[in-house]
């Protein structure tokens, strides 16, 4: 199985003779079956069937709604799996937020030491003088190409790949989405990930074009190990919590 990406091309989606029928502007339609697909990225505005939606959940196959590299909402009939820290994590998060905060500057205070020994910055840099000063790099070494909107759009799909996650570990997608506690832990998660990217482009390892197909493409190829990432960071977190 594979993510289905839908780009700006399309149009409309249908069910039919058992498949979802993909409509694109100016273009012949396409027909997929639901049991190639592992999840759907729509990344822009597009039209929805009803009963295309509904086969799409009742097969619990997750629907997450990207638009200008924010993210609009997730849609999913999969029933969580049952890992060691599925409904354990949640309450704890909850009950510990200060732990949680502490955590997340313990990481986010590593990171930005990577990226100054890795560039070889000043250690009284934080982390807008380290933007500044990784941005600086790409200009002058990386002109070539628009970093600025592959991070945005980047950015967009680590939500998709956060919010899919921590669903799995029994995290409410409305409750992740509306609750500024759980805001702000998908906040932390991303912008761990996120410097993994800044650090990429200042080395000029990102797609060389603001091409959404090419970056979309660039974002599956190491998105197993993006979700091996946010799952270290999870076990990570459970077990400062447990310990303390």
């Amino acid at each position: 199985m594979k993510p289905l990406y839908l780009d700006r091309n399309i149009k409309r989606i249908e069910w039919d003779i058992a498949a979802l029928k993909i409509i694109r502007k100016h273009q012949a339609p396409s027909w997929i079956a639901l049991h190639k697909i592992s999840h759907i990225i729509q990344l822009s505005k597009i039209d929805w069937q009803g009963e295309a939606l509904y086969r799409c959940m009742q097969h619990g196959i997750a629907i997450h709604f990207i638009e200008k590299g924010q993210n609009l909402g997730l849609c999913t009939g999969k029933h969580p799996i049952k890992p060691h820290l599925r409904g354990l994590i949640v309450s704890l998060i909850e009950q510990n937020i200060d732990i949680v905060n502490n955590w997340y500057q313990s990481k986010h205070q590593k990171m930005l030491n990577r990226l100054r020994k890795r560039f070889q910055l000043p250690r009284s840099h934080q982390a807008e003088q380290i933007q500044q000063a990784l941005q600086e790099k790409i200009c002058l070494n990386h002109h070539y190409y628009q970093w600025e909107k592959n991070i945005k759009l980047l950015n967009g799909l680590l939500g998709h790949q956060i919010y899919l996650i921590l669903s799995y570990y029994g995290f409410s997608i409305s409750l992740l989405q509306q609750d500024q506690l759980y805001q702000q832990f998908v906040k932390q998660l991303r912008q761990l990930l996120l410097w993994e990217y800044w650090q990429k482009a200042a080395l000029g390892y990102l797609p060389k074009t603001a091409s959404k197909k090419h970056c979309v493409a660039y974002f599956h190829q190491h998105q197993a190990m993006i979700e091996k990432q946010i799952r270290w960071h999870i076990n990570d977190l459970w077990h400062t919590i447990t310990e303390q």
